[in-house]
C-alpha cells in the first residue's frame, strides 16, 4: 500500500511539474543586411510542443542609436489571426533607440485568443545602418524592465521580467564586404609572380 501511495506521489509532481514548466519563448533572429543598407530583424515567439493560446500583447525593443536607426517604411508588425495592431511602431522622440508600440490585441467583438502551435513571427523591424562596429556590445535589445508591458498567454499574464528570453540581445556585427573578382584575380597573379621570382633568385 505504502508503495502504492509513493508511486501515486511520484506521478502527481511529475504531472504538476510537467504543466508548469513552459518551454515557450520570444527570440530576435536577424533576417538579412540588404545592400549593407538596411538590417532586417524578426521578433518571434516560439510555442510550446503543445501548444499556446495568445492573448493581447505589447512590449518595446531597444537598440544602439549610433549604429542603426529605425526604419519605419520596412517595418512590419505581423500579429497572429484574431488578433490586431493599432498603429505601426514609433519612437517618442527621432533615432531615440526605443521603439515601443510592437502589439497584438484581440477584437473587442470577441473571438478569442490565437493558437499557436510553432514558432510565430510577431513583428520585422527594420533598421537603416548608420555606422556598424564589431565592438562586442549589444546593438539590439528586448525592454523585459518595462511595467504593464508583456503577454497574455493560456490565459495568464506574463510580464516582460518575467517572460523567456532566447539570449541577452543581438550585436550585429559590419558586413564583410566581397573582394571584387578582377581585384582577387590581380592578387593571385601577383602572388604567382613574386613566388617565381623568389624561386629563381634563390636557386641563382
Amino acid at each position: 500500500m505504502k508503495k502504492a501511495i509513493v508511486c501515486l506521489l511520484i506521478v502527481f509532481i511529475a504531472v504538476l511539474g510537467s504543466q508548469q514548466a513552459k518551454a515557450y519563448y520570444l527570440e530576435l533572429v536577424p533576417v538579412d543586411i540588404n545592400g549593407q543598407s538596411i538590417f532586417y530583424l524578426d521578433i518571434v515567439f516560439n510555442a510550446d510542443p503543445e501548444g499556446n493560446a495568445l492573448g493581447n500583447y505589447g512590449f518595446d525593443l531597444y537598440y544602439d542609436n549610433t549604429e542603426l536607426s529605425l526604419n519605419q517604411l520596412n517595418t512590419v508588425l505581423s500579429p497572429p489571426p484574431h488578433l490586431s495592431t493599432l498603429f505601426p511602431p514609433f519612437e517618442r522622440e527621432t533615432n531615440s533607440g526605443l521603439i515601443q508600440g510592437i502589439s497584438g490585441l484581440m477584437p473587442l467583438s470577441g473571438g478569442g485568443p490565437a493558437e499557436i502551435t510553432a514558432s510565430l513571427t510577431l513583428a520585422t523591424i527594420a533598421f537603416d545602418i548608420e555606422t556598424l562596429s564589431s565592438d562586442g556590445y549589444t546593438d539590439v535589445w528586448l525592454d523585459i524592465q518595462s511595467i504593464g508591458k508583456g503577454f497574455n498567454i493560456d490565459g495568464n499574464v506574463v510580464s516582460m521580467s518575467s517572460m523567456p528570453v532566447s539570449g541577452e540581445g543581438l550585436d550585429v556585427s559590419a558586413p564583410i564586404i566581397p573582394e571584387p573578382a578582377s581585384s582577387l584575380l590581380f592578387m593571385a597573379g601577383a602572388s604567382a609572380i613574386a613566388l617565381r621570382y623568389f624561386r629563381g633568385n634563390k636557386s641563382g
